[in-house]
């Protein structure tokens, strides 16, 4: 939008191996240069047999201002998918899920909440997925995963308005699994119960 821009402040490599890297990262939401949020983003990336994992962990400090994100279908983090793979199929805990396209504008079509949901794709012959798991400390959630486009959005927007006080920062934490060929649902739901016991 116009005169709306995230600024990076600063960038650090806290940390990296062979295997793992934690980066943190700090932004200024802006409007007309005005900081209206400071955000605070750690991400760590690792390496484990059969897959990559990306933790992240957002902290939104208000700058002298209560924010309220509008309620709304689908918004904040989002894993993006290709939406010319030759076929695909959606699961979460319980195994494949076919619930069609929610609405962009109507959050009560978005699919319930779930510990994590993913994707599975075959794109030039090649069969990889991406999953993104949910943290049991962040907003009461619904998810805007339309398989038309390969969106994975866990948005904590649909059940009615976000508010952030100045005082109370907004602390969200996600993970994504990404991994070449299939994974078993049971397998995700491994690494699901590892990031939320954290």
């Amino acid at each position: 939008m116009d005169a709306r821009v995230i600024k990076n402040r600063d960038v650090k490599l806290l940390n990296a191996d062979d295997k793992s890297a934690t980066l943190a990262m700090q932004n200024d939401w802006t409007v007309r240069d005005q900081v209206l949020i400071e955000e605070s983003l750690t991400s760590v990336v690792r390496e484990i047999p059969g897959a990559y994992l990306l933790d992240v962990t957002y902290r939104f400090s208000p700058k002298d201002v209560d924010v309220v994100l509008p309620t709304w279908s689908f918004g904040g983090f989002c894993v993006s998918g290709r939406s010319d793979a030759e076929s695909s199929y959606y699961e979460g805990p319980e195994g494949k899920v076919d619930r069609g396209n929610p609405s962009m504008i109507d959050g009560e079509t978005s699919w319930p909440d779930a510990d994590w949901y993913s994707r599975t794709h075959v794109l030039a012959g090649k069969t990889a997925g991406y999953a993104v798991v949910n943290h049991p400390s962040n907003p009461k959630t619904r998810w805007w995963n339309p398989p038309s486009t390969g969106n994975i959005n866990p948005s904590i927007v649909t059940y009615g308005d976000c508010k952030i006080p100045h005082d109370q920062p907004l602390t969200l934490k996600y993970r994504v699994v990404a991994h070449d060929g299939e994974m078993a649902a049971s397998r995700k739901s491994e690494l699901a119960s590892e990031f939320r016991r954290t």
